[in-house]
């Protein structure tokens, strides 16, 4: 048993190093930079928060456009022109309106076309002929106008306009790159969870090894009546309790398997690969980047900029716009006769009176750009809180590693101590299976501080906007 006790001892110092060499010198190969597999990278890029925010910036895009194109000049083409189709209109007497001037008031020339008979007083003409009836004298007589609208003078409204939404599309540009990094930060946090997991079940099911063994010894010496029953329950006790807490972390990690599928339809194979990408691109130091630098302050930065050029607008509506109109028209098109006109116009319009709506949109753009820089002052107070506080976590794991080394190291010297009198001295199973039950617990405290050491090393990446690029991934084209 001796030989037997050692032999299993050796286990504890590899998965310790084994764990601290992937978690602590993964950047050693970072000089080669790995890239991801292209179906986990378009797992990430179809994901539905981001493919969300890639359409905001498409929207925002043809939104440019089309502000832009308010800002050209306009130019519109109508035709106009009709042929009458049925006509009853009755002259003084009640009767039809063809029988003579004395009657109907109208003088028909050759050419079909009724001219006012001067002659004819207006009481002697029919209700309906002392209307305007022009449409006889433009029957069947199309007319083509071209008009091009330009505007001269609008104070800076489409500048306006087109400066804002140039802001709004770099935000939703910011924004969609924040999401792909959000997403990525979720997925990295998986894989680190389940390499905890299955790293810890690997202790635990080594531990269970080493109980069950002991438990056999003391179940052997009960049955020869050195030993005591008491002795074989608590053994046995031990041996439930880890039992117990390995169902729990097979429960955890089925939850995050099951999580990883649902929301990006990946499996474990894919976050191991995922996750030694990471491993191998990312930095050894701690990422930092400072408040006022971020992605996220210069959005809100943004936002004021925007709601100053919106302000501008508002204002530039109170005053005088001013349009150059041009109108060509080619007489009628049915039978041209090169008959035309060109006629070209300013137009002034100014709104005199608007019920207070400019005055309570400054109020409220003013209101809006006071949100923005409350929303700014507080990310930056809650940026900076969180990078001091992971710095500070940071260095405290890495004091609380070396105690944990330093007590695992002890740890193992009385386990090597206590199997080499084994032979030698009556030993109590009990107690081996006590100190190695704690070397067990040890182990994977070191493991989860690792873990926990990693995690805060990814977070500050996500929080320094470095983490998309230490994985390789890019939004792609917008495809809008």
């Amino acid at each position: 048993m001796a030989s037997l006790g050692r032999k299993k001892i050796l286990y504890f110092v590899p998965v310790m190093t084994g764990v601290f060499c992937l978690f602590a010198t993964g950047s050693v190969v970072g000089a080669e930079a790995i890239k991801l597999n292209p179906s986990v990278e378009q797992s990430l890029r179809q994901h539905p928060n981001v493919a969300e925010a890639k359409a905001r910036v498409c929207q925002a895009i043809h939104r440019l456009g089309l502000d832009k194109a308010r800002a050209r000049p306009q130019v519109s083409l109508s035709i106009s022109g009709g042929r009458q189709l049925i006509e009853r209109v009755k002259g003084a007497n009640g009767r039809p309106d063809d029988r003579g001037s004395a009657e109907s008031g109208y003088i028909v020339h050759r050419s079909g076309l009724r001219v006012r008979d001067p002659s004819v007083d207006d009481d002697d003409i029919s209700g309906a002929y002392k209307r305007d009836y022009r449409h006889r004298a433009r029957n069947n007589i199309y007319d083509g106008t071209l008009t091009l609208r330009y505007n001269l003078v609008d104070w800076g409204q489409s500048n306006g306009a087109i400066n804002a939404q140039k802001l709004r599309h770099l935000i939703s540009r910011i924004e969609a790159e924040n999401t792909l990094g959000d997403r990525s930060f979720q997925l990295l946090s998986i894989a680190i969870n389940l390499s905890l997991f299955d790293r810890l079940l690997e202790v635990q099911q080594r531990v269970a090894e080493q109980i069950d063994l002991q438990v056999e010894a003391v179940n052997a010496r009960v049955m020869a009546g050195a030993g005591r029953i008491n002795d074989l329950r608590e053994i046995k006790l031990l041996a439930l309790d880890i039992e117990i807490e390995t169902n729990k972390l097979l429960a955890l990690r089925d939850q995050a398997l099951e999580s990883l599928e649902i929301e990006y339809g990946l499996n474990a194979q894919d976050v191991g690969h995922f996750l030694s990408v990471y491993l191998a691109n990312r930095p050894t130091d701690l990422a930092y980047l400072a408040a006022n630098e971020t992605s996220r302050s210069r959005a809100l930065r943004m936002q004021i900029e925007t709601v100053r050029h919106e302000q501008r607008q508002i204002k530039g509506g109170r005053y005088m716009r001013i349009d150059a109109v041009f109108d060509g028209t080619v007489f009628d098109l049915a039978d041209y006769e090169d008959e035309y006109e060109l006629v070209g116009r300013l137009e002034f319009k100014m709104p005199l009176y608007d019920g207070g709506t400019s005055s309570a949109q400054l109020r409220e753009a003013g209101w809006r750009s006071r949100e923005y820089q409350s929303a700014l002052s507080t990310h930056e107070r809650k940026y900076g809180f969180e990078m001091t506080q992971n710095t500070n976590r940071f260095d405290d794991l890495h004091r609380e590693i070396d105690e944990e080394n330093f007590r695992l190291n002890e740890l193992n010297e009385r386990l090597n101590s206590l199997l080499a009198r084994q032979g030698q001295t009556i030993s109590s199973p009990m107690d081996l299976a006590g100190l190695q039950s704690t070397i067990g617990r040890t182990t994977k405290r070191l493991i989860e501080l690792q873990i926990e050491q990693e995690t805060i090393r990814a977070r500050n990446l996500l929080l320094s906007e470095t983490l998309v690029n230490v994985m390789r991934i890019n939004l792609g084209e917008n495809g809008c």
